[in-house]
């Protein structure tokens, strides 16, 4: 058996506190993850951890899957080294991410793509500094 790299070892630490079947979806989701991550670019541990903010525009009657596009970031964001997502506001999620927001927002673009309840009309991704918001709820959501 091959050695693990070290995205996924961090993606296999990944705590999944969920019952069978959603538990069963992130799995199945963490497997296509690692199985493209070399192609994807996410393996590369150049540059540092910088915060991102995620937002999008979902499609009107479509039944937007927000459960499998939170834990589509997770997973990138604790595969290359972050510690989960944040959610200030709703429809506004905060996640660590190496490379800059082109590669990130088509990375994302390319897994929501293979599910077809996460049908996106538009995403927006911007870099974010620590001083950015007025009254934003500073949890984490899950790392």
């Amino acid at each position: 058996m091959a050695k693990r790299s070290e995205f996924q070892e961090r993606l296999f630490a990944l705590d999944m506190p969920f019952r069978r079947k959603k538990r069963t979806r992130a799995e199945d989701l963490r497997d296509f993850i690692i199985e493209t991550a070399e192609d994807r670019g996410l393996e590369d541990r150049r540059g540092k951890l910088k915060k991102f903010m995620v937002t999008f525009d979902k499609k009107k009657n479509s039944n937007f899957d927000y459960w499998l596009f939170d834990e589509i970031l997770i997973q990138i964001s604790n595969g290359v080294g972050g510690t989960g997502i944040r959610k200030p506001m709703h429809q506004l999620r905060i996640m660590d991410y190496r490379k800059d927001a082109k590669h990130l927002l088509a990375n994302i673009r390319f897994y929501c793509r293979h599910y077809p309840n996460l049908d996106m009309d538009r995403a927006l991704v911007m870099l974010v500094s620590d001083n950015a918001g007025y009254r934003l709820l500073r949890g984490v959501y899950r790392t």
